[in-house]
């Protein structure tokens, strides 16, 4: 069982979790092309930036814990096929990520209008 425990999904999550959680806590104070959340948007400016930084950060320990909680169901609530739960687990980071990116930029065209 703890082999299972330290499979790919968890590692996953908890990546998902620690990158987000150090992102939070050291958020990268100047804009940069090495650390953080780096996309046209989030340096057009430092408030941008820095906004870009906590929000995409929070919701990849969101995503993250969800990672979990879904791997943990998949493999002890419905016992799936770790073929088919491979895959799921796939989807699941891609739309994940997906999540992270949209949610965080679509948060930056509002806060730009609410400067």
């Amino acid at each position: 069982m703890l082999e299972k425990m330290i499979s790919f999904p968890y590692l996953l999550a908890i990546i998902f979790v620690i990158v987000g959680t150090i992102m939070l806590i050291f958020p990268p104070k100047n804009i940069n092309y090495l650390y953080g959340y780096r996309t046209p948007n989030a340096m057009k400016n430092l408030k941008n930036w820095t906004f870009a930084q906590k929000y995409a950060a929070k919701k990849l320990i969101i995503g993250g814990i969800i990672l979990a909680l879904l791997s943990l169901a998949l493999e002890f609530v419905f016992r799936i096929d770790e073929n088919l739960s491979g895959l799921i687990i796939f989807l699941s980071t891609v739309l994940i990520v997906a999540f992270v990116f949209f949610t965080t930029e679509a948060a930056i065209r509002k806060f730009e209008k609410n400067l």
